[in-house]
């Protein structure tokens, strides 16, 4: 549970859960509990470290580099865990706050040989990145992250795919999203989310729009309507309306762009009037 709240950036959530785990550690038998502990030690530091409290995750971390140092035996799995955190804060702190663990070439050829696992990791740099407005290293790390993890898995990952290209829009980085798009609305379309399909074939609307690509912007603008239609998602239509409108403008249909104008202000639920 912890370690999936970290992955969908529920940080102060899997805080409480595994600070409760810890506490309950503390008093059972090591044999019963064996690495596990470590493994809530790694996502603890995840955490908070996404949470911005680096003096708090200095100790958890610290305490894993000690055991680390140790010889102490650990799983297969642990030992890949505990790499991947000491990359992640290799790639983030080297030379800023937080004393790294030197990554040895044992430590980085384990990594990169599970390619999964590697591009998790690419995941949640990018993630801190990001969000700390370092576009252009959160993007290195999202290029790096398609460069490695396995097509076989877009589909059950559509999620994080989408993240990476809602981040990307979000930072007007158009060019860069069009890099990636037929692979964000490829998995959409084998994930059979009609959600997932929706946003993707929006997000490609927007791409050609700021491409001046207006005739295609059109033409995904359409297929994302009709799935959120289809999907009783009418929250965000209105929305779509407007762009639609916006794009019908661009190709000096202005009549059309009237038409649906006025239908984003008559489908926007902050100008109905309700009946009493």
């Amino acid at each position: 549970m912890g370690k999936y709240l970290v992955f969908i950036k529920e940080y102060s959530k899997s805080l409480v859960f595994l600070n409760y785990l810890m506490d309950r550690y503390d008093d059972t038998p090591e044999k019963f509990v064996k690495d596990k502990k470590y493994e809530i030690l790694i996502y603890l530091s995840y955490s908070l470290i996404y949470l911005d409290e680096i003096e708090k995750a200095k100790t958890s971390i610290d305490l894993l580099q000690k055991e680390l140092d140790s010889g102490k035996k650990l799983s297969p799995n642990t030992r890949l865990e505990l790499y991947l955190l000491f990359y992640v804060l290799d790639s983030l702190f080297k030379n800023n706050g937080i004393k790294i663990k030197t990554l040895s070439k044992e430590m980085i050829d384990t990594i990169k040989d599970s390619p999964e696992n590697y591009s998790r990791a690419k995941y949640y740099i990018a993630n801190k990145k990001m969000e700390s407005n370092d576009v252009e290293g959160a993007l290195d790390a999202i290029s790096k992250f398609y460069q490695v993890f396995p097509k076989e898995k877009h589909a059950l990952n559509i999620e994080m795919l989408m993240e990476f290209m809602k981040n990307t829009i979000d930072k007007r980085e158009y060019e860069e999203a069009s890099k990636y798009i037929d692979i964000v609305v490829n998995a959409a379309i084998e994930s059979k989310s009609n959600s997932m399909m929706e946003k993707a074939y929006y997000y490609k609307a927007k791409i050609f729009y700021m491409q001046e690509d207006y005739n295609l912007a059109e033409t995904y603008m359409w297929i994302s309507i009709d799935l959120l239609t289809q999907n009783g998602e009418g929250a965000n239509i209105s929305e779509r309306y407007e762009e639609l409108g916006n794009i019908y403008l661009k190709l000096g249909n202005k009549k059309q762009a009237i038409k649906f104008y006025n239908l984003s202000i008559s489908s926007d639920s902050r100008f109905i009037v309700k009946e009493i």
